[in-house]
Order: C-alpha cells, then sequence, then structure tokens
C-alpha cells in the first residue's frame, strides 16, 4: 500500500450516505420531541381547563344555593337569567350579563362573580332561574353550563333550592 491510501484511511471523511442517515435519525428523534412538548402543552390545557370549570360551577352553585337557602322572598317574574331575593328589607339581584355572573346589592355596583376564562350559559336556550311557588314555600331551580373559553370544554350544572320564607 502506498502512503497516500494509508493516509486517507486514517483521515477518512463522512461520506453522503452516512450524512443522510445522520440528519434522518435526528429528524425522527426531533419530531418525537415536538410531538411529545405539545401533547404535553394540550394536557396542560385540558387540565387547566377542566379545575377552572369545575371550580368556576362548584363556587356558583355553592354561592347561589346559599343566597337562595337565606332569602326572605324571590321577587320578579320567572324563568329568567336574573333572579332578585329580598334579604331582611334589603335586595340582593343575581344576573347573567354577556356570559358573566354578576352579583348586586341593593343600589351599588355589580360585582363579577366569574372570570374571562369562562362563559356562563343557560343550557339548551332555556333560563338559568325558574321559579316554583306553592302555598307553603318558594324554590328555584337553578340550571348553567360553564363553557371555557380557551379549550371549549363544558359542563352542565343544576340544582333545585329551596327558599326559607314565602
Amino acid at each position: 500500500m502506498s502512503k497516500i491510501s494509508k493516509k486517507m484511511k486514517k483521515h477518512r471523511a463522512i461520506t453522503l450516505i452516512e450524512l443522510l442517515i445522520y440528519l434522518a435519525i435526528t429528524m425522527i428523534v426531533l419530531v418525537v420531541i415536538i410531538d411529545l412538548v405539545t401533547r404535553i402543552a394540550q394536557n396542560k390545557t385540558s387540565t387547566l381547563g377542566q379545575e377552572e370549570v369545575i371550580s368556576t360551577a362548584r363556587f356558583l352553585g355553592e354561592r347561589l344555593t346559599y343566597a337562595v337557602k337565606q332569602a326572605s322572598s324571590i321577587d320578579g317574574s320567572y324563568p329568567a337569567d336574573d333572579i332578585n331575593l329580598t334579604y331582611n328589607a334589603s335586595t340582593v339581584t343575581f344576573s347573567m350579563v354577556g356570559g358573566q355572573i354578576f352579583y348586586q346589592e341593593g343600589m351599588g355596583p355589580p360585582v363579577a362573580l366569574t372570570n374571562a376564562k369562562v362563559e356562563i350559559a343557560a343550557p339548551g336556550g332555556s333560563n338559568i332561574f325558574t321559579k316554583f311557588e306553592n302555598a307553603d314555600a318558594q324554590s328555584v331551580e337553578i340550571k348553567f353550563n360553564v363553557r371555557f373559553k380557551q379549550n371549549n370544554l363544558s359542563r352542565d350544572f343544576e340544582t333545585a333550592v329551596l327558599a326559607r320564607g314565602k
């Protein structure tokens, strides 16, 4: 063997085929990593949406249930997306405006009970509040849907509450 061929074996360059194989392997690894990162981000958004929907539905359900139970009377005509409750001559109103639920005491400013991440709606195009009345008691059926705006995850909530007074 000549000195030139010995030197060429020592300083062997990468061939085009080897380069293509390395690039293909690198691309496969990158695709797997990108897919994994994308799935993690989607799962995070889904989990965040579920937590937001459940916590909002639970908070609104408990807040509205407590308010109706404590009310001495339920005023207004129903079914409606607003409810007017009386507590010892003081009026409290819960109303749906622009997909949000607001609470207002007397002539005070309305306070949002929900945040901009979710949207509240009456399920099936009905109303949120329906009042039932008989000679002995008043009760309210509360139905609403909570939708997480980022991924459209939604849940329905429904309960009936007996008011304390008539």
